[in-house]
């Protein structure tokens, strides 16, 4: 065999091999976009967290904070101007229905009865003259005198009555029994009719504290749920003992406009005067509860255009659905949807990274119970 021979071999394999590289390098370019493809839909296809929806009972409570507030409180105004001659309270003193509180004295008063006593005297004394005439010698006194005395007498008195009435309301009393808490007058001081006068000063402020009112804002949500004799579980932090069991008192049966919240009170025995007005309370209160109920965990509920909304994963596609929503509590909610069911797959975890329409994989677990 010649030397060329083998060169003649050897370029027919390297020929070879160039065009089996050319075939291969198109098979693998083939090939990378259909593992480029792969990979593509792999990193599009999310695997979501679901749950399906269980049947279980559970009770439906809400928690507020509700605020102390005094039975009944009253700025204690005067009835008649004058001087403050005494005030016997100060603010922290427990005073009685009926106690006096202040003393005022007003001159003008006095001196006016005095005058009105001195006429009295006087038109007595000629209404009982005239009546003795007219007994006696009838001829000789007219019935209308007789009458136009008897009315100035009785005038003259109602006039000294009302005086003296208004002589007794220099003495402020408490109109119930509570504590004063503000004082706003020292001896010495004018102070105005409440009565005749607008914006007049106050002597004192006064509240009753017990029983004490907690007055709660429920919301809407809640606001059909609480009716007057529902049992609350109360509880003052701030007190070592500050936990109560009180019914519902009453309520205004009216949302307020602005926040649509509806006022409670409840009435709480204070006998120790320990829970003071202004303190905060937590106020639970059991609003409903149903056995074998449909719901989902609270964690599955999603806002879309301030609405409540769950998604779902239906054929490995996401979906949302608007919510219809029962009862509620802490960790789970009641679900009215007939388009909801027990085998549904909501997506628990996850949610932030899917829109709907996107393929998911889901991974089922068990609802907590």
């Amino acid at each position: 065999m010649s030397l060329k021979q083998p060169n003649n071999i050897l370029s027919i394999l390297c020929l070879l091999f160039i065009a089996f590289g050319c075939n291969s390098s198109t098979e693998k370019e083939g090939n990378s976009e259909v593992v480029e493809s792969f990979f593509q839909e792999e990193i599009n296809t999310s695997s979501v967290e679901v749950v399906q929806p269980s049947y279980h009972s559970f009770i439906s409570r809400t928690m507020i904070t509700g605020v102390a507030k005094a039975y009944r409180k009253v700025m204690v105004h005067p009835m008649e101007s004058g001087y403050v001659q005494s005030i016997g309270k100060d603010i922290g003193d427990l005073v009685y229905a009926n106690d006096a509180i202040a003393t005022l004295y007003n001159p003008e008063l006095l001196r006016d009865a005095e005058k009105l006593k001195a006429e009295l005297i006087a038109k007595k004394a000629i209404y009982e003259r005239l009546n003795s005439i007219q007994e006696n010698t009838p001829s000789l006194s007219p019935i209308q005198q007789l009458e136009a005395a008897e009315a100035a007498y009785l005038s003259t008195q109602a006039d000294l009555s009302a005086i003296n009435d208004r002589i007794s309301l220099l003495t402020v009393k408490a109109p119930f029994t509570g504590r004063i808490t503000k004082k706003m007058v020292n001896v010495g001081d004018l102070v105005q009719s409440g009565i005749n006068n607008s914006g007049t000063k106050p002597l004192v402020e006064l509240q009753q504290t017990h029983p004490i009112r907690l007055t709660v804002t429920v919301p809407e949500s809640d606001a059909s749920f609480i009716k007057v004799g529902l049992l609350s579980q109360i509880n003052f932090p701030e007190l070592p003992d500050g936990n109560y069991s009180e019914k519902v008192t009453r309520t205004a049966k009216a949302l307020e406009a602005s926040s649509k919240t509806m006022l409670v009170e409840i009435d709480i025995a204070n006998k120790s005067e320990a829970i003071l007005p202004g303190m905060y309370a937590k106020v639970t209160m059991e609003l409903s509860s149903r056995d074998n109920v449909l719901s989902l965990p609270s964690k599955t509920k999603t806002m879309i255009d301030d609405a409540p909304h769950i998604l779902v994963v239906n054929n490995g596609v996401v979906e949302k659905i608007a919510l219809e929503i029962g009862l509620e509590n802490a960790n789970y909610y009641e679900v009215l949807n007939s388009n909801i069911n027990d085998s549904t797959l909501v997506i628990s975890r996850g949610k932030s990274l899917v829109k709907t329409g996107n393929k998911v994989y889901p991974v089922l677990k068990k609802s907590e119970e």
